[in-house]
């Protein structure tokens, strides 16, 4: 079943290729992502024993609806004409990014001394990989229950600066304007914050930010984007071997090293486990019902139950962590399993057949809609999606990040930064003055 797995995606990236030659197009991200995912699967298919003809036909089906949702709005989508569309100036004084950074470094300062206090490890800049390490499996054991409220969201909303400036840089470069050295500070420090709680999720979300903005961006028209040939798959193959190796580097920097556990069944964990994991369940054939999209929903039931108490919020957790034959699976299971548990093969189909129309609308809005003013949000946020879409196969990102109270914060937080580094002035002063920079 691995080899008819593999197979399968690969036919399906094919056919995302015939609908929009293009690397970051909806139908392409999501069928290359589990082409991958489903050849480490083969490779492990002897040590996990995949068997499953239903999930291969939950997973192909699935992918297919989503294309085929793709295709639907490619098929009626109304074109612009943006042939002379460009990268706009972004104007932001200085001082706003030496405050931003202060900002930034005493948020991060006041995450860390919350790790030393929570974890019990004496604070010191040598023992801070040891208490990341330690306040990561105190979470995921379920002995320490997360950053508090305020700090929780204040770093999701600070995802949406790091977002900004993201943009801010590429805007600068591709207008051959000189780009300041406390820009670069702000990313940065935002980049590395980001996996002071032993995660990787945000870190990656902004290697991908970068990478799709910077394709939108680079040839000063947004409307053109770098069409799939030889170069591109081996440029991809090359960012995915980068991934790897940075993969365990960024383990090891964040204390996480497991003993006895080598890196290519780590690495395994992360890309074909997902899969075996949702046959797991397929297999089971669950038999849940507490609300309706509870499974797919279940982040947003966690926050409604967290704030009012009331037990129909109360979702089970069917997040389990696996083993087989001494070897951990893991405990995610990729979008499918929560769209299969609340909704059954069919409700799963159309869900991703919705997800394909949802993805390629706002694709097309970020190619052939102008913006209305110099930052382009959609570009922005097809970025923040694009992770959602190339991780659907291995979590539920799309109904964590985008439909979700995480999605809300992040709209929210764009307008906030973009009134606060565009429109937000301490003194009237000139644009030419040093202080502002283009």
């Amino acid at each position: 079943m691995a080899e008819s797995l593999v197979f399968f995606c690969f036919g399906l990236v094919i056919l995302a290729i015939f609908i929009e030659r293009e690397v970051l197009s909806p139908s392409f991200l999501l069928s290359a992502s589990f082409f991958i995912a489903s050849i480490n699967l083969f490779l492990n298919r002897k040590n996990w024993l995949f068997y499953s003809n239903e999930t291969v036909k939950l997973i192909f089906w699935s992918i297919l609806s989503f294309e085929l949702g793709c295709i639907i709005v490619k098929m009626f989508y109304h074109r612009k004409d943006n042939s002379d569309a460009s990268v706009q100036d972004l104007m932001i004084q200085r001082e706003k990014l030496y405050l931003y950074f202060a900002f930034q470094f005493i948020f991060y300062m006041a995450i860390v001394i919350f790790l030393f206090r929570t974890t019990g490890i004496k604070a010191s800049l040598t023992n801070l990989s040891q208490g990341v390490g330690g306040y990561y499996n105190g979470v995921q054991s379920g002995t320490i229950s997360g950053l508090p409220s305020i700090l929780n969201i204040v770093q999701i909303l600070n995802v949406s600066g790091v977002y900004y400036l993201i943009y801010t840089l590429i805007c600068i470069k591709q207008n051959d304007k000189k780009i300041p050295m406390v820009l670069y500070l702000n990313i940065l420090i935002g980049v590395f914050g980001s996996l002071l709680t032993g995660t990787k999720t945000t870190f990656f979300m902004y290697l991908i930010a970068f990478v799709v903005i910077y394709i939108f961006l680079k040839g000063k028209n947004y409307s053109r984007i770098k069409k799939i040939d030889v170069k591109s798959i081996v440029e991809m193959i090359l960012a995915v071997f980068l991934l790897l190796i940075s993969f365990k580097f960024l383990t090891n920097l964040q204390g996480r090293e497991i003993s006895n556990v080598n890196f290519i069944d780590t690495l395994s964990t992360y890309l074909g486990a997902p899969i075996k994991n949702l046959e797991i369940i397929v297999n089971a054939k669950p038999n849940v019902f507490e609300s309706f999209g509870a499974q797919t929903f279940s982040n947003t039931y966690d926050w409604l139950y967290g704030i009012t108490g009331k037990i129909n919020f109360h979702v089970t957790n069917m997040y389990q962590y696996n083993w087989i034959f001494g070897k951990g699976l893991g405990n995610v299971y990729t979008i499918l399993m929560p769209l299969y548990v609340d909704f059954g093969y069919f409700g799963s189909f159309f869900v991703m057949f919705i997800l394909g129309i949802f993805c390629q609308y706002i694709y097309n809005n970020a190619k052939f809609k102008r913006p209305r003013n110099k930052v382009n949000f959609r570009i922005i946020f097809y970025s923040y999606l694009s992770f959602a879409i190339i991780f659907s196969f291995f979590s539920n990102k799309m109904f964590e990040m985008i439909f979700s109270r995480s999605g809300i914060y992040f709209i929210i937080g764009l307008y906030f930064f973009d009134f606060f580094f565009r429109k937000l002035y301490f003194k009237k002063r000139s644009l030419e003055n040093n202080n502002v920079i283009s």
